[in-house]
């Protein structure tokens, strides 16, 4: 079941473990290129010592983002949080795992690489373990209102979303839909979240426990080995899904179930996790840069600040 949704993974665990020095890639005169190949070496990019990942708004503040970070070299990674504006800068926890959501009540929720949910302020004070048992969880997101959170569980071989208070306390276990929860709406009615064919997206009505697929009829312009990365948000309205392949960055309406591509992307550049600021204005990305010399693929990773409608994109510096 997870063995297309690994790809990423897989491609981000051999660059992030490599130490090897190469010659420079081939660089391609057009940004947007598609390679052809069967097999490639996957390798760092060559003078690239640190990737970024799963960025993600200050649900009260459109100027702050946290953000992840590996250093390659070090073999470490931590969740940051950044000032847009003044571009300050700082490491809240270490060694974290899949992607952290930040919610009103200034929490960040997260995975340490015990796969237990864990819970920290935003300036890094109060750790808190909130799963207390072996299962523990995965992919946590918060309820708007930061009195609850949705996670995965598995136990007995078998998957389970699991609701909790922002304490950890068990409220409800609904029925599985998705490995990879993305967000909670904003109106909070709906758990958006990757499909498991990994081609469309999901959204889980929490109340009525119906499951959505509002991309079923989509243009059908991408394939059914093209992966989402946790690419999935919400617009501030709770009627849009903002979503990405390596094709591109998409909306769909849920009430029309019409779905516009907004963005192109290719092998050469394209975008796996993303969050909307919560003013609707901006969305930011984590972004994947690929160069292809016939025989490396080398790979470097980013974070892309752009208006919400795929327009005035630019490359955030990060130290």
């Amino acid at each position: 079941m997870f063995n297309n949704a690994r790809i990423f993974l897989l491609s981000f665990l051999a660059v992030f473990f490599s130490n090897c020095k190469k010659d420079p890639p081939i660089i391609l005169p057009n940004e947007c290129a598609n390679f052809s190949y069967t097999s490639a070496n996957v390798q760092n990019w060559p003078g690239n010592d640190t990737n970024y990942y799963v960025p993600c708004f200050n649900p009260n503040n459109s100027n702050e983002i946290i953000y992840g970070k590996g250093i390659i070299s070090g073999k470490t990674s931590y969740i940051v949080k950044r000032n847009l504006l003044t571009k300050s800068e700082t490491n809240i926890v270490s060694n974290w795992l899949r992607k952290p959501d930040w919610s009103r009540k200034d929490w960040i929720v997260f995975n340490h690489s015990d796969n237990q949910v864990w819970k920290v302020k935003s300036n890094g004070d109060s750790l808190t373990l909130l799963t207390k048992d072996m299962l523990g969880g995965h992919n946590a997101v918060w309820s708007p209102d930061g009195n609850r959170i949705a996670f995965i569980r598995e136990g007995n071989a078998k998957y389970y979303t699991i609701i909790a208070d922002m304490d950890g306390n068990h409220l409800d276990t609904l029925p599985y839909f998705s490995f990879y929860l993305s967000k909670w709406s904003s109106n909070g009615l709906f758990i958006a979240a990757l499909s498991n064919d990994y081609v469309n997206v999901n959204y889980f009505d929490v109340s009525s426990r119906k499951l959505f697929t509002p991309t079923n009829n989509f243009l059908n312009d991408h394939a059914t080995n093209l992966v989402f990365s946790d690419a999935i948000a919400w617009t501030p309205d709770s009627q849009y899904l903002i979503w990405a392949n390596q094709q591109g960055i998409y909306k769909t309406n849920i009430i029309t179930n019409v779905t516009q591509k907004i963005k192109a992307a290719c092998d050469a550049k394209y975008y796996t996790s993303l969050s909307v600021s919560p003013d609707g204005n901006k969305m930011i990305a984590a972004r994947v840069d690929q160069r292809f010399d016939g025989k490396n693929l080398y790979i470097k990773t980013g974070l892309s600040l752009m208006n919400i409608d795929g327009t005035n994109e630019n490359m955030i510096e990060t130290r």
